[in-house]
């Protein structure tokens, strides 16, 4: 109920002061609450060893910004038209899909907890005058489960649980239809182990067994925010076609490929990230040892 009243005052603000609101609760957090600041500190100085302590905090700073304006942007595209998401996010090289998609296999889009990844599924598919099928992680909590995907779903895209996903994913794409994967958090400690900003981390495999299963492209997607408070779309298809079938070794081969194109725009737009999350929870070191 709280969090329903919050929403409600929420969308009863400007876009620019929603966006405003944000980063003053995101600095609250910060300076204040300190929320998962060691997580972030430790995060960053261990993926970026030759950067000055200032440059950590105020990286950190931002990214905890970037955090806070992405949950309320995402809260408030229920006010939203199309036309003004649209207007919100532009693509910059739409042409990357345009020539995915001819070669009648579907499309694996991919990207990490960069930007605005909500607003970035939700505006690309309605340029492309299209629809998305999201794999989503079910959340505990029943309430904020269907709200989200309320709002995943209210203009063009599906949702499907992950755990539910094998058969959807692969009709999805036989059907020449787009399917969206986030797979830049911690994955299990018996998954797939790739290079990450220097360490072999822990990732999941299921992008890259279907791309190999199917012959979808991967495309890795970001959106990069402007200053006059919208977002760049930009497209970067993953190279996959010396790889011919889905061993384990091609799958660890395309897994690496697709992770360090997002290492690539994280290294570009470092506080445009969630360093706030426990991603190298389980590294090859820490299992050796």
């Amino acid at each position: 109920m709280l969090f329903q009243l919050f929403c409600a005052v929420l969308r009863l603000l400007s876009y620019r002061s929603m966006q405003r609101f944000s980063r003053l609760l995101a600095d609250f957090s910060f300076f204040v609450l300190r929320i998962r600041r060691k997580y972030t500190f430790n995060n960053l100085r261990n993926a970026f060893p030759d950067k000055p302590e200032k440059w950590i905090r105020y990286i950190a700073r931002r990214s905890q910004h970037g955090l806070f304006l992405s949950l309320f942007e995402f809260l408030y595209i229920d006010k939203l038209r199309q036309d003004e998401i649209k207007h919100l996010v532009t693509l910059t090289n739409p042409e990357v899909v345009e020539q995915a998609l001819s070669r009648n296999r579907g499309i694996i889009f991919m990207t990490g907890h960069f930007g605005n990844w909500e607003l970035l599924a939700t505006a690309t598919m309605l340029h492309m005058n299209s629809s998305g099928l999201i794999i989503v992680k079910k959340q505990k909590n029943h309430f904020i489960d269907k709200m989200i995907n309320d709002l995943r779903t209210k203009h063009t895209n599906r949702i499907v649980y992950m755990k539910e996903s094998v058969r959807e994913i692969v009709k999805t794409l036989s059907d020449n239809g787009i399917v969206a994967m986030i797979a830049d958090q911690s994955a299990p400690r018996d998954s797939v182990y790739v290079p990450f900003f220097g360490r072999e981390v822990a990732t999941f495999a299921g992008p890259a067994y279907f791309a190999l299963r199917t012959g979808a492209p991967i495309i890795m997607s970001v959106s990069v925010r402007r200053p006059d408070g919208g977002y760049d779309a930009i497209f970067e298809e993953v190279k996959i076609d010396n790889l011919q079938d889905a061993s384990k070794e091609n799958i660890k081969e395309l897994t690496a490929r697709h992770t360090a194109v997002l290492e690539k725009y994280i290294r570009h737009y470092p506080d445009h990230w969630l360093w706030q999350h426990r991603r190298w929870k389980y590294t090859r070191t820490e299992i050796d040892e």
